[in-house]
């Protein structure tokens, strides 16, 4: 499954790295590279790409146009949304080469979602601009980027996840499901609230030579505090959770009926901190393929005690304690 996916990374990112136009979510900007302009186009292009979002749409919302003016680089804007022409002039030497495809693709972006600004204003009764008006699909799309760009705070997002953990005194995997919400309260700190379900199948030793399975089926509650960077076209985290759980064991002797065997089925609460890494792929503006990998320790663990027939004393089989190692990889979605 992780080979699978990082081929298919892979795939998306050198679709991007080649594309002859940057894209925002649900509309296009044409870009043109003057051959005088000191930039590997291509790099910028990809680069510019990334920061405006990347979604396929046939109208052009803006063309935006690099040209020499001088010993400066000018950047035009033709809005096709707002229609209006805006241009701004920079010092590209000021600039070390191996930074300037990054920061002319942030100083280019951030001309043309001011030039789009404008669809988010309040009418006002004004002389309109010459040229045909835009259609209203093109004016929606653009009014969504906008919002979703110029808000001080990301939005919430809602993902579901697969997953597995191992608790290393069993050591056997738990596989689950995992559905998760997260509010960030500023561009960089989110708390994200997690329902987790999980089932395995644990192997145990009862007396010295009969081995034992038990069935661990798992319910639990995480909250944790995240810290949220972004990376060319990734989000990467690190985040502490607390995680409150109940689980349900109950032993059987391997290869033996349920009905040979008494057994002592457990409910018992589990409950540990937890340090989580994670990095998540923009797939445009809204939604975020990740993958999160995290270490807990039980603060509050449980055991399951099982005996071979009624007359024999229950002997403990297994005890889940210590740390345990999880993995889960799903998606989000802004709301």
């Amino acid at each position: 499954m992780s080979a699978v996916v990082r081929l298919l990374l892979l795939a998306m990112l050198l679709t991007f790295g080649v594309s002859s136009r940057a894209r925002a979510d649900g509309v296009r900007v044409d870009t043109q590279v003057d051959p005088c302009v000191p930039l590997d186009r291509e790099r910028f292009v990809y680069l510019l790409g990334i920061e405006l979002g990347s979604a396929a749409a046939s109208k052009t919302a803006a063309t935006l146009t690099l040209s020499c003016s001088d010993n400066l680089i000018q950047l035009s804007v033709q809005d096709n949304v707002t229609r209006k022409a805006v241009s701004r002039s920079v010092d590209i030497t000021t600039v070390a080469p191996s930074e300037r495809e990054r920061l002319m693709a942030l100083t280019a972006s951030e001309l043309v979602l001011a030039s789009f600004l404008e669809v988010s204003m309040e009418p006002r009764e004004v002389i309109p601009p010459a040229g045909p008006a835009p259609p209203p699909k093109l004016q929606k799309q653009v009014s969504e980027v906008v919002a979703a760009r110029v808000q001080t705070t990301p939005p919430m997002r809602l993902g579901a996840d697969i997953s597995t953990a191992t608790f290393l005194s069993a050591m056997a995997p738990i596989f689950g499901l995992a559905l998760h919400l997260t509010q960030p309260f500023s561009r960089t700190w989110a708390w994200n609230i997690s329902l987790l379900a999980g089932l395995g199948s644990l192997d145990a030793t009862l007396g010295q030579a009969q081995h034992a399975s038990v069935t661990a089926s798992t319910a639990a509650l995480a909250w944790s505090a995240r810290y949220t960077r972004p990376l060319g076209p990734f989000d990467v985290w690190a985040g502490l959770a607390g995680i409150v759980g109940m689980v349900y064991l109950k032993g059987a002797p391997a290869g033996t009926p349920a009905g040979k065997l008494d057994s002592t089925p457990v409910y018992a609460p589990w409950a540990g901190p937890a340090l989580q890494l994670a990095a998540a792929y923009r797939d445009g503006q809204r939604l975020r393929i990740l993958l999160q990998v995290e270490v807990g320790v039980l603060a509050l663990g449980t055991k399951a005690n099982i005996a071979a027939n009624a007359q024999m004393t229950e002997k403990l089989v297994l005890e889940l304690s210590g740390f345990w190692l999880g993995a889960n990889l799903g998606f989000d979605y802004a709301l």
